[in-house]
């Protein structure tokens, strides 16, 4: 035995004991060693468990078996610069399952706050307990980290998980709440075509929950996978196009041509069968081929008994190289995938480095037809396509896809969706955005139609004015319509008031939207016309458009809040607002009339394609902007057939606006109100004729309707009584 002063490591010890300082020192560095720097798809080949209950492939991750999630689940690492991910997938290709990787990856490595949104809150619920939990569960670096489930432990819910340095928060995009409940680093959006238009009024759920990553900076990671559906409206197509546009290459086996798989390359056959008709005793049978006997009366027949029919029975499938023409079969993918590569078309910003560099964070991209080593800048988003093509062998096969490929070209609908089976396959298989035909009048067209009329002026045909107001986050805008035989109308006047919508003050916008009921617009006559009507949208900032209709009910300016239901009425019947403190309705208070965007739209589209002097023709002058045709034409109606029948559905495409087309909407609702159905014509034409003056709607103390002063003082005469129109009040006094 050594000295007391001698170092630990000097004594002698007894024979099989440690050395007490030499552990102690042992597990002080490895306390305090960093953990070793890993990426997400490392992590998962070493930590991730597949269950029975969510995968048809219990046991161990193996990015081997989906190569090309790869380079996908290794952008996610938190050391990587990308900020932006867009994955866009077709079936049966493990995407999601990346997610989860992530999310695992998260909890154990780089813990922070995250938000899986899923398209509602059920199919959130429905994720948490059948894939979250179970990889929680069956992991057992995640097991310990997450908090034991308990009935009354917060820590630990089915749409929360907290762990040490974070929480993982799911959610449905149909719920603001949600979205909007904490500020998070890691967000990850799976199928986000499926999200709503809008959540709760405030707008896009996908900007609504990427809101919630502004607080940490370039720190922040966002990932976006979904199943495209229709060309136009899809937000994981758009957001692909915005990003580097990878797809993912196989070399052919034969002569080693990189290409992406599509649809136009594959090659199948179908079985065939031969149908007998003997001529001696009539039966009809199938027999094998080359043979003429009957099978029942043993007759030899003729060839011309025999016919050849093709089933839709799937035989064979293979691919074909678009280079060489070799026929590629299914039992190659598994090779052709782990030798695959991902080659991106729009890089964007960043530096060709040599092909044999080592850079992790390095892609390949296509550089002036050429594909070379690439370190991008990273200022787009990393984005990467894939067809159910690629689906590793054992999931998704080529047969499979040749024949659903020939169901949804025999036409019919999916069950669940009421899609059409062949937009189901270029969604689901081809993983590519489906495009419907629909109605769209030309903006260009519409444009070259403009008449020598200057906004500000009425065309003489054109008798009754009406207005629709529509209200945006930091202007009002209006149109002002003019009415005549026919339902004609011609565009009088279009603007824009810039202001804070919530000012009702004097100064505010809404006061020179108030002064247009005043403003004399001059008539081709050589009279002039006020508008007898406005509608102004209450669909955003509800209270402040029913405090501006509430102070102009007697110039009779409409609240009026839209309904995109099919078959509803232009205007429907309106209801009270205004109730007592007792609860009770007050009478003459402001109401509500709904409004059929839909069927008012319809009406417009089919307008806009009359030809001139057509029944309803629009008219519009010629110093309108660009802008104006194209917001007017924006939408595009889709119709498409169900198991219940045709349905018709009203898209804008993103990126593009639709104000003008509102307003249009707006100002047909306050047209139906005045009564453009029920007028005579004939009546307002004979005012119109008999006096030089000017026709003008009643003062702020009369009800709506038309006064023809005469510039000289004269005897008072009535016009014509103009019936059909009791709630516009008619004409009120003639002066001559």
């Amino acid at each position: 035995m050594g000295s007391l002063n001698e170092p630990p490591s000097l004594q002698s010890l007894p024979e099989g004991l440690a050395d007490a300082y030499a552990v102690t020192m042992a597990a002080f560095a490895r306390a305090i060693a960093p953990e070793r720097d890993m990426t997400v798809s490392a992590w998962a080949d070493e930590f991730r468990k597949l269950t029975t209950t969510s995968s048809a492939e219990p046991g161990p991750w193996r990015t081997s078996r989906t190569p090309y999630l790869a380079e996908i689940m290794d952008c996610l690492t938190p050391s990587h610069p990308m900020t932006d991910g867009v994955f866009v997938k077709g079936t049966q290709l493990g995407g999601s399952e990346a997610l989860y990787n992530w999310i695992g990856f998260v909890i154990d490595r780089a813990p922070g706050p995250a938000m899986l949104v899923m398209p509602t809150s059920d199919t959130a619920k429905k994720i948490s307990k059948q894939r979250i939990a179970p990889m929680i569960q069956e992991s057992p670096c995640l097991r310990h980290k997450v908090a034991v489930s308990r009935a009354r432990d917060s820590g630990n819910t089915t749409l929360m998980k907290e762990f040490a340095g974070g929480m993982l928060a799911m959610v449905g995009a149909n719920s603001a709440p949600g979205l909007r409940s904490m500020p998070v680093r890691y967000l990850l959006m799976d199928e986000i075509d499926a999200y709503p238009a809008d959540v709760g009024g405030e707008g896009d759920p996908e900007e609504v929950a990427e809101k919630r990553t502004d607080t940490f900076g370039a720190r922040a990671k966002r990932m976006r996978v979904s199943t495209p559906k229709l060309k136009g409206s899809s937000r994981i197509d758009r957001r692909y196009r915005e990003g580097t546009q990878g797809q993912f290459h196989l070399p052919c086996p034969n002569c080693a041509h990189e290409q992406v798989l599509r649809w136009s390359q594959m090659r199948w056959s179908l079985r065939q069968i031969f149908e007998l008709a003997c001529i001696a005793c009539g039966t009809v049978g199938e027999v094998d081929p080359g043979s003429v006997q009957c099978g029942s009366c043993a007759h030899d027949n003729p060839a011309e008994a025999i016919r050849a029919l093709q089933t839709d029975d799937v035989t064979c499938v293979h691919y074909e190289c678009e280079a060489c023409g070799f026929e590629i079969g299914e039992h190659h993918k598994a090779e052709l995938l782990n030798r695959g590569r991902w080659i991106h078309a729009s890089p964007g910003r960043g530096d060709v480095i040599p092909d044999d560099d080592k850079n992790p964070w390095a892609i390949w991209a296509r550089i002036g037809g050429t594909v070379k080593r690439f370190y991008p800048a990273y200022v787009k988003p990393m984005s990467w396509h894939l067809s159910a093509l690629y689906s590793p062998l054992g999931w998704f096969s080529w047969t499979k896809a040749v024949r659903q490929f020939l169901r949804a070209q025999a036409g019919g609908y999916d069950q669940d969706t009421e899609e059409p089976l062949l937009q189901v396959f270029h969604n689901t298989v081809l993983g590519e955005a489906f495009e419907v035909a629909g109605e769209q009048p030309k903006s260009e067209l519409l444009q070259e139609r403009a008449e020598e009329y200057r906004l500000g002026t009425v065309p003489m045909e054109a008798l009754i004015l009406t207005a629709g107001v529509d209200v945006q986050g930091d202007r009002l805008e209006y149109v002002v319509q003019g009415w005549g035989r026919n339902e004609q109308q011609w565009t009088v006047d279009y603007g824009r008031v810039h202001g804070e919508p919530l000012d009702l003050s004097p100064d505010g916008p809404w006061a020179q939207i108030a002064a247009l009921l005043d403003k004399d617009y001059p008539h081709a006559s050589g009279c002039s016309l006020r508008i007898r009507a406005m509608a102004c949208d209450s669909g955003y900032l509800t209270s402040t458009v029913y405090l501006f209709a509430r102070g102009l009910l007697h110039r009779h300016v409409l609240a009026t809040k839209g309904q995109s239901e099919p078959g509803k009425p232009i205007l429907g019947r309106p209801t009270q607002q205004d109730i007592s403190h007792r609860g009770q309705i007050i009478k003459g208070g402001v109401k509500v009339w709904p409004m059929g965007s839909d069927v008012a739209k319809e009406h417009l589209y089919r307008a806009l394609e009359q030809e001139p002097g057509g029944f309803a023709e629009v008219h519009f002058p010629a110093d309108l902007p660009n802008e104006f045709y194209e917001q007017l034409t924006a939408e595009k109606l889709m119709r498409r057939r169900t198991s219940r029948g045709e349905r018709r559905e009203w898209v804008l495409p993103h990126g593009k606006r639709n104000e003008v087309l509102d307003l249009f909407v707006m100002a047909r609702a306050a047209a139906e109100y005045a009564g453009i159905r029920r007028v005579k014509w004939d009546s307002l034409e004979r005012a119109l004729k008999v006096t030089p003056a000017s026709v003008v709607a009643p003062q702020s103390d009369a009800k709506i309707g038309a006064a023809l002063p005469s510039p000289a003082p004269a005897p008072v005469a009535r016009a014509p009584e103009v019936t059909g129109i009791r709630r516009m009040g008619g004409f009120k006094n003639l002066r001559r």
